[in-house]
């Protein structure tokens, strides 16, 4: 839907609310990623990968999540994407100063 509106011109943020927004989205998505890559390095190690010596918890919470429901970790780090995707375009599509419409 963001980027639906985003497309539209219909989308208005503060300039500087857009970039922190953005920020922290991008450092989100990188850590999401990150988490899953090493949740898969895990499932590969087997059992063993598990450990908290071996993960952090958050690691470990995410690949239970995985277990009780495939797919939605991933999922939700797509739709993150389309957030990021569409703030950034609101960013290039915005010739109003200090704030992108």
């Amino acid at each position: 839907m963001l980027l639906k509106l985003a497309a539209e011109g219909r989308l208005v943020m503060d300039a500087a609310d857009a970039d922190a927004v953005l920020s922290g989205l991008r450092r989100t998505l990188l850590i999401g990623h990150t988490r899953l890559a090493d949740a898969a390095v895990a499932r590969g190690a087997g059992p063993a990968g598990f450990t908290a010596d071996a993960l952090g918890q958050k690691v470990i919470d995410l690949s239970v999540a995985e277990l009780t429901e495939p797919g939605r970790p991933r999922y939700v780090l797509d739709e993150l994407s389309k957030c990021v995707e569409a703030l950034s375009l609101v960013t290039k599509l915005s010739g109003f100063g200090d704030h992108f419409v």
